[in-house]
């Protein structure tokens, strides 16, 4: 008996690691990403602080802020021998199988099937639609949102099974990795909680879960607050909402500028997935109303958003960027969803099983959600759900299916289009690997040897190609998955790579607004950065102040900073490089093509400009 326990436990084990390691190798994964060039200089300045000596944004992030702790994470993991790439990939994949196992254990909870947590991890890696502003569950990227996302998804977890103190202590860990991560999906159940505490009639159920989850957030604001960081000082609400909002995050923060089209998908989508809650039998009344009553409190948040962003303008809600609570909505509905394809696959309604696991990942998904949930509810209403085992339907589905795959990448080339159904296809067939092997008959010798091979295989796999020793066609396609380092062939970046051996370490140029990975690859102190925005008083101020400089303008945008920073003058921007003592320009020679400097380097249009030390 104790053996065969064994055995089961090492079955169980081999199985989720094929699907980890498997899953992980076919979703991808990439460093550095865009973001990563804003969020790496600040940790290589800690390794080696001769580097970045002159950059105002590097010295402003190796302060207290939100990043300190996860900046420290990687610090410390290379400073006990990772080398940097590595310590990001290892986190990134910590942070991607508790997401994957977090899904899991949702699924089962809620669909007490294989299947159903297939569906979620599926949905919850790939879904399009059901967020607003820019922000997913997650992303091949490892970024604080995503590290922290590991540990937020067993706070929600553990709050949906009212196990509050648990969910609350995971949701303030991820408030060290991201504070936003942590702080909002706390928000969006403490609704929940609030209610179980009512019901209860025990008011003290409160106290220990916003404990603590306020004794781990005030590890991020509390030294904040103390260095006058966390204030905006002399910055008024409507000044700070337009620098931090309308100016540099108006994509996760101006509800108005999201589009009209945005805003119905979304809208639509989630109004879809309160149908599918509803129409859900294998749901428990409660579920169903716990459910919603996130959804409900997201769209309650996104209200208060609004008004208190465009209309009465408060830096406070602007810095929690509401449009972050839709992914958390979003995974509401994913769970509907899961359940439902779940339920009709038993009852072989196939077609709409497709149906519902393809619609979240299709372009304005949300239109047809709400059309198919719709209509299940009106085919149960009228008690003819027996329609839905039609041939008719099946037909139907075997037209629209291939119109939903192309309008998922509508813009892109069929061999595009192609590549990106075989990669999901083969990642849910991952996924679904439990699911399957569930329904083999009572483990046989055999399956269990495959079992056992595909997870020796995969780890091998993924252990050869980290140490880049596989055939060359295999690592070209592993390294193609698994970009752990990727060096950028365009021009700047070229030339960033040279300029780091030409240059002194404290060298300071500056560059096109936009050109944020010359920071990363050079390893020197740029002027001015459009992504790198600070969070102290002292560093939005400085920020403005530079941008107005190089650009002429505030009323900038990433978008066209690089037009603004054209129209300047050669003589404007030599000096803009000496007021801040910069002694490099980086420029196109069909913008300005006669300052006066030598030229060091060049590659296509790009000119790199060494200037004099004397103004004159």
């Amino acid at each position: 008996m104790h053996n065969h326990s064994k055995q089961s436990w090492q079955l169980i084990s081999a199985i989720y690691i094929f699907v980890i390691v498997a899953s992980l190798l076919t979703y991808g994964y990439q460093f550095p990403s865009e973001n990563n060039y804003v969020e790496f200089p600040p940790i290589l300045s800690l390794l080696n602080p001769e580097l970045y000596k002159n950059d105002f944004y590097v010295q402003e992030m190796i302060k207290f802020n939100p990043r300190y702790y996860y900046n420290h994470l990687i610090y410390f993991s290379t400073k006990l021998g990772l080398n940097t790439p590595t310590s990001y990939f290892l986190y990134y994949s910590l942070a991607f199988s508790s997401f994957v196992l977090g899904l899991y254990t949702l699924g089962k909870r809620f669909g007490q099937s294989k299947l159903a947590s297939a569906v979620l991890a599926f949905l919850g890696l790939c879904a399009a639609n059901g967020t607003i502003g820019f922000v997913d569950l997650f992303r091949p990227e490892p970024i604080p949102a995503i590290f922290a996302m590991g540990f937020s998804i067993w706070g929600i977890y553990f709050c949906l099974c009212q196990r509050w103190i648990f969910g609350y202590l995971f949701f303030g860990f991820a408030c060290l990795l991201q504070f936003l991560v942590g702080v909002l999906p706390g928000g969006l159940m403490a609704s929940l909680l609030i209610l179980d505490a009512k019901k209860k009639n025990n008011l003290s159920i409160l106290v220990l879960p916003f404990l603590l989850l306020g004794i781990l957030a005030s590890l991020v604001y509390v030294p904040m607050m103390l260095t006058g960081d966390s204030s905006t000082g002399t910055i008024t609400n409507a000044e700070f909402v337009y620098i931090y909002g309308k100016i540099r995050h108006p994509h996760h923060i101006i509800f108005s500028t999201f589009g009209l089209r945005s805003w119905l998908n979304f809208i639509l989508f989630m109004v879809g997935g309160l149908l599918c809650i509803q129409s859900a039998d294998s749901l428990h009344p409660k579920d169903k109303n716990k459910l919603s009553l996130v959804i409900a409190t997201s769209a309650f948040a996104l209200l208060l958003g609004y008004i208190f962003v465009e209309l009465y303008p408060l830096a406070f809600i602007a810095k929690l960027q509401i449009a972050r609570t839709t992914p958390f909505a979003q995974l509401m509905v994913l769970i509907a969803i899961s359940v439902l394809v779940d339920e009709h696959y038993r009852r072989g309604n196939i077609a709409l099983s497709l149906l519902l696991l393809i619609t979240p990942l299709t372009k304005d998904g949300g239109i047809v959600l709400f059309v198919l949930a719709g209509s299940l509810c009106a085919f149960k209403a009228t008690h003819h759900l027996q329609i839905l085992r039609s041939r008719f339907v099946t037909l139907a589905t075997v037209v629209v299916l291939p119109l939903l795959l192309i309008n998922h990448s509508v813009s892109e080339s069929g061999v595009a289009i192609a590549d990106d159904v075989n990669e999901q296809f083969l990642l849910f067939l991952i996924l679904a690997f439990p699911f399957f092997v569930e329904k083999i008959s009572q483990a046989a010798p055999k399956s269990k040897v495959i079992i056992y091979t595909l997870a020796f295989c995969s780890c091998l796999i993924l252990s050869l190609g980290l140490l880049n020793v596989l055939p060359e066609k295999l690592s070209n396609v592993f390294n193609k998955r698994l970009a752990t380092y990727q060096i950028s062939t365009d021009e700047v970046t070229t030339l960033a790579l040279r300029f780091k051996q030409l240059s002194s370490k404290d060298a300071l140029i500056l560059v096109p607004p936009s050109s944020d990975q010359f920071r990363f690859y050079s390893e020197r102190a740029v002027v001015f950065d459009f992504r790198s925005f600070p969070y102290t008083v002292q560093g939005i101020q400085e920020w403005t102040n530079r941008l107005q400089a190089i650009l002429g303008s505030v009323k900038a945008s990433v978008s066209n900073s690089n037009l603004l920073y054209r129209q300047r003058s050669s003589s404007e921007l030599v000096d803009v490089a000496h007021r801040f003592q910069a002694n490099y320009i980086l420029t196109q020679i069909d913008w300005h093509p006669d300052i006066k400097g030598l030229v060091i380097d060049k590659e296509g249009k790009w000119f790199l400009y060494k200037l004099s030390k004397d103004k004159g």
